[in-house]
């Protein structure tokens, strides 16, 4: 199973490298940050559910000629089920319901626990609790939560006479390991109800990624990573300088910058250099990395595009050594949305999007109307500080019925310093959960 996991994670980081490619061009100048590893499962359910062109387009964009879908999908339940193993007593739940009250008590009470009104009312009477004991308890899951965190979450709400093959529903469910939630009807109620699993899995970092909902909508697939995890060495908080960055427009911004000094894996050449940061896992399990890609000065963020599509198709784990040196790195985060469809379409899926020529006769057939995707889009943040990275992203696929008809001893020192990109990987089969580019911090 390892070597399946192994070209499971080959398959997906090509897929990546093209996706991430177009939707850098698409992006030139911006923060971008997306789990392609999210995108392709998506469309891998995609594809299952697909005949004639449209099997064939999405086939061809994820590279799957040839291989056996079945192997390919057991590959990623044994990857997900390694990745979403707990590390600790609370559950996703306890965390999302901690993340709720401290947010709730941060907003509604003062210091010293007492309801903001016009008649101070204390917690107590409000709610029969003690509120600083809650919170404390609150803030004490969310601090295990912390240590290490990783959870890959999938759900598919149906209306309930939209007739969709059974067998489809059940690969879903299954293969996938989809939750499925049926509704009467799809509204504006719903949509909330949807938003609030998604504000759930996430632990409560994002709230509203499906704004509206149509009555015509038979299907929505959405696709939750999240991330949390502390460096393995650690940056200290006394070291961090304010340092410039160059942005891509060449402007220099003032940002703080943290510095390390200690052995990394690390690979330079003409063109580019790139560091691996590993994350601390007490499980030992799941020995991530956040990889750090810097171009040459001479070589801008745009053009070193095709060098970091060629890494991803051939991988560059093999080209790390062990190296002693000094990693400056901004502090930053990013929150990104982006609409996917455009995207898509420039890698060759065209009609899956056309309500009069998508073929997903193996979610329902023909003979009722016409299935088509009608949006498709991601959601997502990331924060790297001194800790370690917080990171999720949330994708959302709508379906609707058409109703129409190396070697060196020397010490290295790297200065992150001008536009770079980033991947959070696997440091075992090569997985990318994570891509992004930092136009400016």
């Amino acid at each position: 199973m390892a070597n399946s996991i192994t070209q499971f994670a080959a398959i997906a980081s090509r897929f990546s490298g093209k996706l991430f490619g177009e939707m850098s061009n698409r992006n030139t100048g911006k923060n971008l940050f997306i789990s392609p590893l999210n995108i392709f499962i998506t469309l891998l359910i995609l594809y299952e559910g697909a005949e004639a062109g449209t099997r064939s387009e999405l086939s061809s964009a994820l590279e799957l000629n040839g291989l056996n879908i079945e192997e390919l999908c057991a590959a990623y339940v044994a990857l997900k089920s390694r990745y979403s193993t707990p590390d600790s007593a609370h559950s996703l739940e306890d965390v999302a319901q901690a993340a709720k009250f401290v947010q709730l008590t941060t907003d509604v009470f003062d210091e010293k626990g007492y309801y903001i009104d016009d008649d101070v009312v204390t917690l107590t009477r409000l709610f029969g609790i003690d509120y600083r004991e809650h919170k404390a308890q609150a803030l004490e899951i969310l601090k295990n939560a912390k240590q290490f965190r990783l959870h890959l979450l999938s759900a598919l709400w149906l209306k309930q006479d939209s007739q969709l093959n059974p067998d489809f529903i059940e690969m879903c469910r299954s293969i996938f390991d989809v939750q499925i939630i049926q509704q009467a009807k799809f509204d504006s109620e719903s949509a909330g109800d949807i938003n609030r699993w998604v504000q759930d899995a996430t632990v409560g970092h994002i709230r509203e990624l499906l704004m509206s909902l149509e009555s015509d909508a038979v299907m929505v697939i959405v696709s939750v990573v999240y991330f949390r995890a502390y460096w393995q060495k650690q940056f200290s908080k006394s070291a961090t300088q304010m340092g410039d960055f160059r942005c891509l427009d060449g402007a220099l911004k003032i940002c703080p910058m943290m510095r390390i000094t200690d052995w990394f894996q690390h690979y330079r050449t003409a063109t580019f250099e790139v560091v691996s940061l590993p994350y601390a896992d007490p499980s030992g399990k799941r020995p991530l990395c956040m990889d750090i890609f810097l171009p040459s000065q001479h070589i801008l963020l745009p053009q070193f595009q095709t060098i970091f599509q060629n890494l991803c198709l051939h991988g560059w784990n093999e080209l790390l050594h062990l190296e002693y040196g000094t990693v400056e790195l901004p502090r930053f985060r990013i929150e990104a949305q982006v609409e996917l469809i455009d995207t898509l379409i420039a890698l060759g899926v065209n009609s899956a999007f056309d309500s009069k020529s998508a073929n997903f006769s193996r979610i329902r057939g023909l003979e009722r109307y016409r299935l088509f995707v009608t949006q498709f889009l991601q959601q997502g943040l990331i924060t790297v500080d001194e800790d370690g990275t917080e990171a999720t992203t949330a994708t959302l696929m709508v379906m609707a019925e058409d109703w129409g008809e190396g070697d060196s001893v020397k010490p290295f020192r790297m200065v992150i310093n001008r536009p770079f990109l980033f991947t959070i990987r696997d440091n075992n089969t090569n997985a990318l959960l994570f891509m992004g580019q930092v136009a400016a911090p």
